[in-house]
């Protein structure tokens, strides 16, 4: 397998991303989908709501959708694996099974846990699943086992603070700028629009999301790039359909977010 390989199944809607020995820094990004993911070598410095966290081997990341996050190794290189999972599909998944709500799993705000099975699981899912025979059944089935594995080890998880309810206004300028995001957008419009002014809203904005409001547009604009990679489009026409100036514009700010060029991540993805 190579260092880095990337796939996205044709039947449900997950995505799957795996790095060995890597050395790649990521700045602070978003994702759309729920992710989840395990460290299996190295250290790493996990940036979430606000809180630095050292993870190692063993642990489980979760990773509520659009929470800006980053993900660091510490001294030297690291492997990992990731599974970015549609919020909708999830829910639908944990209904099925009867064991869990998608909306009681956020409120519990796990950053990572050590929890054994969980890790155990998320390997089994990735390894057999994911990348071999892609058995949806299979696959809902160890998403609710490792949903459940997690929920049941809470006491021992890290978790944050970060699912407290944010001022209307801010929630109002987020979701107006992930609904907008390649549309050019100014501080002057985004706080007329939510009634704050342009100081409060940067200030406010970067305390409670971990980023200004430009910045948070920018890791949007990479995210819905990724996706549209991932499903075919060209890397030109990506860049002019989510708002960057030009392809280079894109690639700089598409490999700071994703540690790999863009080109390297539509011709690496498998399916």
């Amino acid at each position: 397998m190579k260092n880095e390989f990337f796939f996205k199944s044709r039947s449900i809607p997950i995505e799957a991303r795996s790095s060995r020995n890597s050395t790649a820094c990521y700045e602070k990004h978003t994702h759309e989908e729920f992710s989840l993911g395990i460290i299996e070598t190295g250290q790493a410095e996990f940036f979430l709501a606000g809180k630095i966290m050292r993870i190692t081997p063993g642990s489980v990341v979760v990773i509520n959708p659009d929470m800006v996050h980053s993900c660091n190794p510490v001294a030297a290189s690291w492997s990992y694996k990731m599974l970015y999972i549609c919020p909708k599909w999830l829910r639908s998944v944990l209904k099925e099974g009867g064991q869990v709500d998608l909306d009681a799993f956020y409120s519990v705000n796990i950053a990572h846990s050590k929890a054994v099975s969980a890790y155990q699981g998320f390997q089994e899912l990735f390894s057999e699943n994911v990348e071999g025979n892609n058995d949806v059944k299979i696959i809902k089935q160890l998403i609710i086992n490792i949903v459940d594995e997690l929920m049941s080890c809470t006491k021992t998880a890290d978790k944050y603070e970060g699912c407290k309810p944010a001022k209307d206004e801010l929630l109002l300028a987020r979701d107006y700028i992930i609904e907008h995001c390649a549309e050019p957008l100014s501080i002057a419009g985004i706080s007329e629009l939510v009634g704050l002014s342009q100081y409060h809203l940067i200030r406010s904005f970067r305390q409670r999301f971990g980023l200004t409001p430009h910045a948070f547009q920018l890791a949007q604009r990479v995210c819905r790039g990724r996706k549209m990679l991932a499903d075919g489009m060209g890397i030109s026409a990506v860049a002019i359909n989510t708002g960057f100036s030009d392809q280079s514009h894109f690639h700089r700010n598409f490999k700071k977010m994703v540690a790999v060029t863009p080109k390297r991540y539509k011709n690496d993805t498998q399916y």
